[in-house]
């Protein structure tokens, strides 16, 4: 009996002192892998599509032609204002009313909060190597949550192992 009573005694101690040792936990959660929530503001991003296809000349033979496709999206959670988006390719082309240049200067009057628009495409012929670059706000006008993403690069290559340097 002596040895029930002492177990009893010994197991209601071990309770009882559970508690105490909580209180030694630290006092800040910890970080269960949930995103935190995101800081409001407009975030323009910049995404490419590149289209390489074969074409027939004026002149009657095929020629490389290479569409790249520019879109900004504001990922943020309010409203972007306007801005201008800047892009620039390293052929010169011909942008209508701007002439040939190798870039061109697209303003926008802003982007709700994820909406997207699509630029005008970059359409270049016969050359070897096409690198193209969209860089959105340019100008700093929109204060976002994160400027670092705000550019998007394309490279086509005439032929695989082709060097674009």
């Amino acid at each position: 009996m002596n040895i029930r009573k002492l177990t009893a005694v010994l197991a209601a101690g071990t309770c009882l002192a559970a508690p105490a040792a909580a209180h030694a936990l630290p006092y800040n959660e910890p970080e269960y892998g949930v995103p935190a929530e995101p800081s409001p503001g407009p975030d323009l991003v910049v995404t490419a599509a590149t289209d390489v296809r074969w074409v027939l000349g004026h002149e009657g033979s095929y020629k490389r032609e290479v569409v790249i496709r520019f879109t900004v999206k504001n990922q943020g959670n309010r409203s972007a204002g306007p801005f201008k988006v800047q892009v620039g390719v390293n052929q010169f082309l011909w942008y209508g009313d701007g002439g040939w240049t190798g870039t061109r200067i697209d303003y926008l009057s802003g982007l709700g909060a994820g909406a997207s628009r699509s630029l005008a495409p970059v359409y270049v012929y016969d050359k070897d190597c096409v690198k193209a670059l969209a860089y959105a706000d340019s100008g700093r006008q929109v204060a976002e949550t994160n400027e670092a993403n705000n550019h998007r690069s394309v490279v086509s290559e005439r032929a695989p192992g082709w060097s674009c340097r």
